[in-house]
């Protein structure tokens, strides 16, 4: 016999999407670029047991690089450009839940 697979969304009709989120984490964890390199942040979203986890759309985050002359990264858009070598962390945070928050290690070399 065959198997028949299905993939639910449970959508809760006028509850903020990150009402049950228990964490954020960058997808890939660290970045590591070459100078003029450009990349773009994925950002989970995880919600726990029985609830799938997802993609978070940038347009919903703030994202902050610490050493912006290392590199820059778009503040709603998560693109990282690569300028000169060395290390900075990109902080990332839920635009309308700041304490939803982590970061993202990038590293540049020539």
């Amino acid at each position: 016999t065959e198997g028949v697979y299905a993939n639910i969304k449970k959508i809760i009709v006028g509850q903020d999407e990150f009402a049950n989120v228990l964490k954020i984490a960058v997808l890939g964890g660290d970045v590591d670029l070459t100078v003029g390199d450009t990349d773009t942040l994925t950002v989970i979203k995880y919600y726990g047991a029985k609830i799938a986890n997802s993609i978070v759309e940038n347009s919903k985050l703030t994202f902050t690089s610490i050493t912006p002359a290392v590199a820059s990264v778009g503040l709603h858009t998560g693109l990282i450009t690569a300028l000169t070598n060395g290390s900075t962390l990109v902080e990332i945070s839920v635009t309308t839940v700041p304490t939803l928050t982590t970061v993202a290690n990038v590293t540049v070399t020539a």
